[in-house]
């Protein structure tokens, strides 16, 4: 059974890799060519009207990454994972970024959760992402890890501009939205169905001027032996 589910998998990430290459090559045309009518164009409304193209392009070129890394993780396991070496795995790939420090703070490091290491470790880096690109240089993350009520939590807190209450509201209504001028928009929609996926949540709100993300997964007893 393992095996065939394995086969199903790289047939659907077959197929989605070419769907992905069929969708950019079209993409990349047009924008050539926009980017060709701006040049040769000298009239400031229509160069405006090019940009707004360009943007849009970019959004959906956007999109086509993210189904495509969205499939790949589709591949669904019961694993025990040590939530303390996911997030430190992903935290040392954006240490020193933007002059931006990364603190966690994690008082109990033996806190397992079950499912796709692959997935969560996309949500934390996804979550990762955002801090950075919400703080200025020299900006501050925080991160905590600790046990609730049966569940495992960790907690990203920045001290960015924070969200603007028309867009957080709609985040928490569960629409898709993006504040950066070349985002899909569809990175916190797609964080938000992986831990439901793994019966955990996703939350999300302002707080001392910045953002706080919290996310919670169900915890397990390891039964590995070291």
């Amino acid at each position: 059974m393992q095996l065939q589910q394995i086969d199903n998998m790289e047939t659907l990430e077959m197929i989605a890799a070419t769907i992905a290459h069929e969708v950019k090559s079209p993409l990349s045309l047009v924008q050539a060519n926009v980017d060709f009518l701006r040049l040769m164009d000298g009239d400031p409304e229509n160069r405006k009207r090019y940009d707004i193209i360009s943007r849009e392009l970019r959004k959906a070129n956007e999109l086509v990454l993210d189904f495509l890394g969205l499939v790949k993780l589709a591949y669904k396991t019961d694993e025990e994972i040590e939530v303390y070496d996911v997030l430190m795995n992903t935290v040392e790939s954006y240490e020193g970024a933007g002059n931006v420090s990364i603190y966690v703070e994690c008082p109990n490091k033996n806190l397992y959760v079950k499912g796709n290491r692959m997935m969560l470790s996309w949500v934390v880096s996804n979550i990762l992402k955002n801090s950075l690109e919400a703080v200025s240089e020299n900006g501050i993350i925080k991160i905590f890890v600790y046990e609730g009520r049966d569940t495992v939590v960790v907690e990203f807190l920045d001290n960015g501009c924070g969200i603007s209450p028309e867009r957080l509201e709609q985040l928490n209504q569960g629409r898709v939205v993006s504040s950066k001028p070349h985002g899909s928009g569809v990175g916190i929609s797609i964080c938000k169905n992986i831990l439901a996926e793994h019966g955990g949540a996703y939350d999300i709100r302002n707080i001392n001027g910045g953002c706080l993300v919290r996310i919670n997964l169900p915890i397990v007893q390891c039964t590995r032996t070291h």
